[in-house]
């Protein structure tokens, strides 16, 4: 028995890459960081979590890249930016309701 073939709208099928190769307004989830503690931190900081979906607004091209997410526009340099492993996401995609912290 074969195992069936992922489609292209499959975000799963994709393998991971860096964010460095996203292009102008790409929206794409973060897969995983390729990243030291230190990093990790500072991306964790910025809300920048495996799982968070954002969109590229300019791409690393000549400088740093600009990102928008939950609203906030950020710029990261290319180094940073190569230690975020991402997967494109296809347009109309829906979002992923995301869950909120329990409250006592």
């Amino acid at each position: 028995m074969s195992m069936p073939e992922a489609t292209c709208c499959d975000e799963t099928s994709q393998p991971p890459m860096p964010l460095t190769c996203a292009g102008a307004d790409q929206e794409v989830r973060i897969a995983s960081l390729a990243a030291g503690s230190g990093a990790r931190q500072r991306l964790a900081d910025l809300g920048l979590l495996t799982g968070t979906r954002l969109r590229v607004i300019r791409p690393s091209g000549g400088g740093p890249m600009l990102i928008e997410l939950r609203g906030s526009r950020f710029a990261l340099g290319r180094g940073l930016a190569a230690k975020i492993m991402i997967q494109m996401i296809q347009p109309g995609t829906p979002r992923r309701p995301q869950s909120l912290p329990m409250t006592a």
